[in-house]
């Protein structure tokens, strides 16, 4: 039987407290007076409790109920909602579609169902969980669908979860941008600066005179006027 999706709950923590007795009756109290059994069996009880909705729990409220008796009650409503309620699960699994969802949204999501549905013993093969979730991808992810339905080994749900999670980043990682450098040679900015360079240095050397045609200091006086 379940309890909605906390069902594990008190058979978890009944188990690891090992009361688990209370829940299917067979631990009795040694006499009308047993306290100590009285005490136990409220703290079960009030783990199922914590289980129900309040409208669930109104519906089961009977006078100084024992666990043993919320139990079998519950087991009784659920166990002929079961069939109903798998069907409506499957369904809702099988045209479950991703839509705007992020992977991990709707993974979780088809997880959530199948984990219901396990519950009211309905399991769901995984092989068969991985093919609704690939059915109900969006196109971006049509490529990575025929990548995992033809391959030779089947994914698991986390296989196939993890490798579209890396798709899904790589489609929405914005595109990088070409970095900007003003510091090397093909820059506008340098060959601005190495033209405006060489016009400078080339009006510069027009203006300077030839080296062979400056005076030397270390010229001897003119002949002529040497013979006077």
């Amino acid at each position: 039987m379940m309890l909605g999706e906390h069902s594990s709950l008190p058979i978890t923590h009944c188990g690891a407290y090992r009361v688990h007795g209370y829940l299917d009756g067979t631990t009795k109290p040694k006499d009308p007076t047993d306290a100590n059994w009285d005490n136990l069996d409220n703290l079960v009880k009030s783990w199922l409790d914590h289980t129900m909705s309040q409208s669930l729990l109104t519906m089961i409220l009977k006078p100084q109920p024992t666990t043993n008796s919320v139990w079998d009650t519950l087991d009784a409503l659920f166990r002929d909602n079961n069939y109903s309620s798998a069907i409506e699960l499957d369904n809702e699994l099988r045209s479950l579609v991703q839509g705007d969802r992020a992977i991990t949204d709707y993974c979780q999501k088809m997880k959530a169902i199948s984990d219901l549905l396990a519950n009211i013993d309905g399991p769901v093969p995984e092989k068969t969980l991985v093919t609704y979730m690939l059915n109900g991808l969006s196109p971006n992810f049509e490529n990575i669908y025929m990548l995992i339905r033809h391959k030779e080994l089947f994914p698991s749900f986390l296989e196939a979860r993890s490798t579209l999670v890396s798709k899904e980043f790589r489609v929405n990682r914005p595109p990088a941008t070409s970095p900007s450098h003003y510091d090397h040679g093909s820059s506008p900015f340098f060959l601005l600066a190495n033209s405006n360079n060489t016009n400078w240095n080339h009006s510069n050397n027009s203006n300077r005179r030839p080296y062979n045609n400056r005076p030397s200091s270390n010229r001897r006086p003119n002949d002529a006027s040497n013979n006077h």
